[in-house]
């Protein structure tokens, strides 16, 4: 199991303002899916730029940051590029991501090219088969056969062909009904436990984090001066 240990993490978006976050103490263990609420504008997609190293240059970040027994010192506004490595975030319009043309093998080669790729044959898929068909998703349909969960699913997986050991979701079942939400939910409950991953989803909807997140629902408040805390749904 690895676990990502944040201590006495102090966050604020220049020298002049108040702390956004202040003294924050949390830990995510790998094999868990978990579930991010709060308000909107309260600052979730802030908590996400901060593990995916997206900070403006004016801002200031302290702490230290502890994965899989490494412990990184916060420096220079940065946590460590070796741990953002670690780190992929499926974003929230899937559709930009996906070749509706192409099948669902060639989208996930695709997914697998390097930043500056080469001339070559598309390599090896380092996608999932027995998940994929647990889901009724076979790797020759074509994309426009799938339904909006399965698309989903398909996103997830494509940004997977990285290696990641940290993954972030925005809002993914926000534009998917009841069926749909339960689809990607299970993927990613039973992606988190398969292949060891630390999973954490920005939602809205509470009533998703109460039929799914059981003790995994963490919230982001804010006092009467503006700073936020962040701590596990008690």
């Amino acid at each position: 199991m690895k676990k990502l240990i944040i201590k006495d993490m102090n966050f604020k978006f220049n020298e002049q303002q108040n702390y956004f976050f202040h003294t924050i103490n949390i830990t995510f263990k790998s094999g868990n899916t978990y579930f991010i609420q709060g308000k909107n504008g309260v600052g979730k997609s802030t908590f996400f730029s901060i593990l995916q190293g997206t900070l403006p240059h004016h801002s200031l970040l302290t702490g230290t940051v502890n994965f899989n027994n490494t412990e990184f010192i916060i420096n220079n506004n940065c946590i460590d590029q070796k741990l953002y490595s670690h780190v992929k975030t499926v974003v929230q319009n899937v559709n930009t991501m996906i070749v509706n043309s192409m099948t669902v093998e060639e989208n996930l080669k695709l997914a697998g090219l390097p930043t500056y790729p080469r001339c070559k044959p598309l390599s090896s898929i380092i996608a999932l088969p027995a998940i994929m068909h647990e889901f009724m998703i076979d790797p020759l349909m074509n994309v426009e056969q799938l339904s909006g969960g399965q698309k989903q699913i398909l996103a997830i997986m494509m940004t997977l062909q990285k290696p990641t050991q940290i993954l972030l979701l925005d809002e993914p079942t926000a534009a998917l009904d009841e069926k749909n939400t339960h689809m990607v939910i299970q993927f990613l409950n039973t992606l988190a436990q398969k292949i060891d991953l630390i999973i954490l989803i920005i939602t809205h909807d509470k009533e998703l984090t109460q039929t799914y997140a059981q003790d995994r629902t963490i919230i982001i408040k804010k006092d009467v001066n503006e700073t936020r805390t962040i701590a596990f749904e008690s």
